[in-house]
């Protein structure tokens, strides 16, 4: 599972490294909205795992990253 959240978290990096330069330098952001996608899963992901352990603070650090993640993916949509 770790190779799998490992996974997703380079990409949601690549793609919001590519949707940022698309929003500076051309039109349109549909490769950071994706990224941003990546980047909510990831944490989502992140999230569960720390309930299934039973550790209920790092959960509340999880979720204070998730928060913004969300309101990107707003900001983002079209």
């Amino acid at each position: 599972m770790l190779l799998v959240v490992l996974i997703f978290e380079v990409l949601a990096g690549i793609f919001c490294a590519i949707g940022l330069y698309q929003i500076v330098f051309a039109t349109g952001g549909d490769t950071a909205f994706y990224g941003a996608i990546l980047s909510c899963i990831s944490l989502i992901m992140l999230l569960f795992g720390q309930r299934m352990a039973k550790d209920y603070e790092g959960a509340k650090t999880i979720v204070i990253y998730f928060i913004p993640a969300i309101f990107l993916v707003f900001l983002l949509q079209q």
